[in-house]
């Protein structure tokens, strides 16, 4: 995973997810994958700004490359 932060804000590139590597080994197809990425993405976003920050993310689309999603967390009363 690469990780950038500063004093309100930090930002990761994840390059394995559990969830998609099972989904691509129980042989699910592109369109579908990435349809199970967006909702994953939804749990997180609900589970990160339950905590109050700023939840931004990119899910795995086809084309996207061999990683997964790029998530940053902005401290909510950054400006």
């Amino acid at each position: 995973t690469d990780v950038e932060r500063d004093a309100t804000h930090i930002a990761f590139k994840v390059r394995r997810c559990p969830l998609k590597d099972a989904w691509v080994e129980a042989g699910v197809g592109e369109e579908k994958l990435a349809t199970l990425c967006r909702i994953a993405g939804a749990f997180d976003r609900g589970l990160f700004e339950a905590t109050g920050v700023r939840f931004e993310n990119v899910t795995w689309t086809p084309g996207h490359g061999s990683g997964c999603c790029h998530i940053a967390l902005t401290n909510r009363d950054a400006g």
